[in-house]
């Protein structure tokens, strides 16, 4: 399709769409300023997209994680049929303050079936609320979707956030149970095997 024949507000939809998939692959490379820049074109082609707003926000709270929860919350109110991944950068937030309550209030409400990060929130939340019970129903839940996750969460959560946020998320997954191996024992194994 020529986008040059298309009316204006299409074709800067179209291009949104496009600044916005070139900011998730930047955000994925660890690409920050690239990241910023196409994420900062694609709502400026159109600020009227919360599906697109919401999801950068949620990129974005990695780094700003005020101004990203503002713009979760800005796109929320843009389409109240939001996903429930919308939910994750105020558990995060909440994770990160030790509000480990509200954390898992809004861990349960990412309500996306067959989603593992979701299982693993609620478990790490539950974890550091010793809520041990209920922490191994979610591992349980955890491991049927993803069997291997203790030995991938690090690398998983390394993903998204930075180390700091990364410890504090595999401290309370192993607080509800998960035996994930130390960085220093990775290390060890991967020099076995090499």
């Amino acid at each position: 399709v020529n986008l040059l024949v298309l009316p204006r507000t299409v074709r800067n939809r179209a291009q949104a769409l496009g600044h916005y998939a070139l900011a998730f692959v930047y955000f994925l490379r660890k690409e920050t300023a690239s990241f910023r820049a196409a994420a900062e074109k694609a709502l400026a082609l159109n600020p009227m997209d919360g599906s697109v707003m919401g999801i950068l926000g949620v990129l974005i709270s990695h780094a700003e994680l005020e101004r990203g929860c503002q713009m979760v919350e800005a796109a929320m109110q843009l389409n109240p049929n939001y996903p429930g991944l919308f939910r994750w950068s105020a558990f995060t937030k909440a994770y990160g303050q030790g509000k480990y309550a509200e954390a898992l209030e809004l861990a349960v409400r990412i309500n996306m079936p067959n989603y593992f990060y979701a299982h693993a929130a609620r478990a790490a939340a539950l974890g550091q609320l010793g809520q041990l019970e209920a922490a191994e129903k979610e591992l349980r839940e955890l491991l049927a979707l993803r069997p291997d996750f203790a030995t991938a969460a690090r690398r998983e959560y390394t993903k998204w956030y930075n180390h700091e946020q990364v410890e504090h998320m595999l401290d309370g997954l192993r607080k509800a149970g998960l035996e994930i191996p130390t960085e220093d024992k990775k290390a060890d194994s991967a020099a076995t095997t090499a």
